[in-house]
């Protein structure tokens, strides 16, 4: 599901053209969101400096995904969670 397709009516969201279709939807999700427990892991890429300390590997998004895995990897052992099911989105 993409932001954008909500956002902009597109493909199977098409069905949210109507303003108060639109709103409860949104509410709906916004009730699931907040009823959930997350963590949210990221990273910020400042590509000039990446380009001085990285010689082989300077994909930054290969670099970034990396990182936020190792983050994940070693927040699950602190979770004492590394043996349960772990469900990971990438969004560029």
């Amino acid at each position: 599901m993409r932001e954008n397709e909500i956002r902009k009516d597109k493909g199977v969201f098409k069905m949210l053209n109507n303003q108060e279709k639109k709103n409860s939807f949104i509410g709906k999700l916004s009730d699931v969101v907040n009823q959930q427990k997350f963590e949210v892991i990221s990273a910020t890429i400042q590509k000039e400096a990446l380009n001085k300390h990285y010689r082989y590997d300077n994909n930054p998004y290969h670099i970034a995904l990396k990182f936020c895995v190792e983050c994940l990897f070693n927040f699950l052992i602190a979770s004492n969670q590394q043996q349960k099911i772990t469900h990971i989105v990438v969004e560029q």
